[in-house]
């Protein structure tokens, strides 16, 4: 037991505001903006990769998306790096505090070379980008900005910005960030996939008997490291820990897939995966869109409420 880290503990503090006061460690959902809408797969440094590499990934795994992030063909390399990482992920509110009114609110890490000289004293190394890359290594979020990302996503890459009230006097349409339409599609359709495709990590709690759609991302945030000696004897499943020791369960969110309108964060503490969290991400929305229907005035929101 002693070797658990839990950032919180949640027995002792089960009335603390986490939405944006909590830094949760490895959100896997930042896969989302740090390979697909920069547009390409595997964030390396150093480590080259070919396209027919790619290929055989992506028929291993049946997942034909893959093939379709770039540009990369037979003989051109691509190259991202930590910084264009780090930038792509600031543009999407990872390591940004909103200032809505509520003291305390986290920033979070959006890491780069700066960053871990400074907070570590060390120089950034091509792993180090590999682990960013799929949402771990340095990177923590609050549930706060993995809304705001889903939502700077679902509507298109406008800058909205979250709000605890609507200010009518003071609610200008939000800047567009220039992102490719092409990309974020990408992406939007692979959230699709994610709830509405049988091989999809949501699918089992996909919207039913409804005439539209949600997307969304599953992912898990660990409490504690897993050593060497650990993998190596086999990694203990989550179901199979005490509750404190099982890793958080985390979804985002948004609907329609049409006509997007709301987006969501959803964090189960200790839920073991996003399988505890996508049935609560549906049930929000879910709710939130049907209200919608029972309104006269149906049409799109487009200020910068999130």
């Amino acid at each position: 037991a002693q070797e658990i880290h839990v950032v919180h503990n949640a027995a002792d503090l089960a009335i603390f505001e986490r939405t944006m006061n909590e830094k949760f460690e490895k959100p896997e959902e930042i896969k989302n903006i740090e390979t697909d809408i920069i547009g390409f797969v595997g964030n390396l440094d150093e480590l080259r990769v070919n396209y027919p590499l790619i290929k055989k990934i992506a028929e291993k795994h049946t997942d034909k998306t893959l093939l379709l992030v770039g540009p990369i063909n037979n003989t051109e390399v691509y190259e991202l790096g930590i910084d264009k990482i780090h930038d792509m992920a600031a543009r999407f509110g990872i390591g940004e505090r909103f200032n809505i009114g509520i003291m305390s609110e986290a920033k979070g890490i959006n890491p780069n070379g700066d960053w871990k000289y400074g907070a570590v004293g060390e120089r950034w190394q091509g792993g180090d980008t590999i682990n960013v890359g799929i949402g771990q290594g340095y990177v923590s979020t609050t549930a706060l900005q993995l809304a705001v990302m889903t939502s700077r996503m679902a509507n298109g890459g406008k800058m909205v910005m979250p709000k605890i009230y609507f200010d009518e006097e003071n609610n200008n349409l939000p800047q567009d960030m220039g992102i490719s339409s092409e990309n974020l599609n990408i992406v939007l359709k692979g959230m699709e996939d994610a709830y509405n495709h049988r091989r999809g990590t949501g699918f089992a709690h996909r919207l039913r008997n409804k005439d539209y759609k949600l997307g969304g991302k599953s992912g898990t945030t660990q409490v504690r490291g897993i050593s060497a000696a650990e993998r190596q004897s086999g990694v203990i499943d989550n179901k199979d820990k005490e509750w404190i020791a099982r890793d958080h369960g985390l979804f985002v969110a948004y609907g329609p897939v049409e006509n997007p309108k709301y987006a969501v964060s959803v964090l189960i503490e200790h839920g073991g995966g996003g399988s505890a969290a996508a049935p609560v991400a549906r049930d929000i929305l879910e709710f939130a869109i049907d209200q919608d229907t029972e309104r006269t005035d149906n049409s799109p929101i487009t200020g910068q409420s999130v």
